[in-house]
């Protein structure tokens, strides 16, 4: 006898709603997994404007020590993520090729104005904190950020 096993999901989890984030401040979330496989997270980042962020937003996911609130120093260190910002000046440090050949001659104008990082995966078991921490700018227009979740739940053996 084949049994078949079918895992269950919870999509499009607000972790941190769309917010927007000043230069100098912090937002975060919770996401309880305590009786979850684990999770998905979907990390999105945004400027609203053109200036250039000149050290970029950091985004800490950190699994809570004490596993029952995301409190000062009740988060592990470990599995930090940091995003790095956009370089104010003359160059720009891309994460792939352009499709075309750029140069200097060509005097193009070349914005990344959104980032939508590949889902991070989170074991279950705890409760996680996500932060988005803007606050050591010294240049940067208000950006928006957002983390959404998609959980495993459980799975159903038939």
């Amino acid at each position: 006898m084949t049994n078949t096993v079918t895992p269950t999901y919870t999509d499009n989890v607000s972790v941190v709603a769309a917010t927007t984030l000043a230069r100098g401040s912090i937002v975060r979330g919770t996401l309880d997994l305590r009786s979850k496989v684990g999770a998905y997270l979907f990390i999105k980042l945004a400027r609203q404007g053109t200036t250039g962020l000149t050290n970029g937003i950091d985004v800490l996911v950190r699994r809570v020590l004490n596993n029952d609130a995301a409190t000062p120093g009740g988060a592990h260190p470990g599995g930090i993520a940091l995003l790095s910002g956009i370089a104010a000046g003359t160059g720009l440090t891309l994460d792939r090729w352009l499709q075309y050949d750029h140069t200097a001659a060509q005097a193009d104008t070349v914005r990344n104005k959104a980032d939508a990082f590949a889902p991070l995966w989170v074991t279950g078991g705890a409760l996680y904190e996500v932060v988005f921490d803007y606050g050591d700018d010294a240049a940067g227009e208000s950006v928006t950020v957002q983390c959404k979740a998609q959980t495993y739940d459980s799975d159903t053996i038939a």
